[in-house]
């Protein structure tokens, strides 16, 4: 997402699609659920954090968002045709939709480990214990990081770049464990569209029959691992 004037989406665009999914039903949609994924991609520098993969638009692109989580009214495209070769524009009140936001926020980790060290002062250090790494899930250190992520509060992610209008409107946190070999088997092979089935489908549209052995399985798992970019690399592993 972008603000407006950027190249990209623009985050109007988010509502857009959600009254295209209800069919260009405004009322519908007002009711709706919108998941914004890899929200930590919009961070903007803060107390000396620059995020590595900070957008042109910076904090910008955070108010504009902050705008449709607070509640405005919006017009967009319906996607139905209008009169000619027009579609349809409705108004939108986003007061009363869900926004669910996720991403990795990779290194939020140590900023909870540098506050908790600050508290720790004058009681013995805490960092030696809390130093962490995106090392393999079943290690230690990851274990120690899948800890630190549990402790994490607003004040953490402002820390990291989010702006405190928008953490404000998220009160709810909630921290995910690390990807451990079994857990991408079953991403592998368990969802209703899995990648698996996708890849068999493709195979059978030539008369082929693709199957995978548990052993294969449990090696596609270690080589994501390994790559630490957790289930995306999943499939051009497969594909290869």
């Amino acid at each position: 997402m972008t603000q407006a004037g950027y190249v990209g989406e623009d985050v109007e665009s988010v509502i857009q699609k959600l009254v295209q999914a209800a069919g260009g039903n405004a009322e519908k949609a007002q009711q709706g659920i919108v998941f914004l994924d890899e929200v930590d991609k919009i961070a903007a520098a803060h107390e000396g954090h620059s995020p590595a993969y900070r957008d042109v638009s910076g904090e910008g692109v955070q108010h504009a968002l902050l705008k449709l989580v607070e509640g405005t009214v919006v017009n967009v495209k319906s996607g139905r045709k209008g009169v000619g070769a027009q579609q349809d524009t409705v108004q939108v009140d986003t007061s009363d939709i869900l926004f669910v936001a996720s991403g990795a926020f990779n290194n939020l980790d140590k900023i909870v480990a540098r506050r908790l060290d600050k508290k720790s002062l004058g009681f013995g250090s805490l960092s030696g214990e809390l130093r962490v790494s995106n090392d393999d899930p079943n290690s230690e250190q990851a274990r120690k990081r899948d800890y630190l992520l549990s402790r994490a509060d607003q004040g953490d992610l402002i820390n990291f770049g989010i702006v405190p209008e928008l953490v404000g409107r998220f009160p709810v946190l909630v921290p995910f464990h690390s990807f451990d070999q079994d857990m991408l088997v079953r991403v592998l092979t368990e969802p209703q569209n899995s990648l698996l089935t996708q890849l068999k489908l493709q195979f059978a549209i030539d008369n082929v029959d693709l199957s995978f052995s548990s052993e294969a399985l449990q090696q596609v798992a270690q080589l994501a691992l390994e790559r630490k970019t957790g289930t995306k690399v999943v499939t051009p592993i497969c594909v290869l």
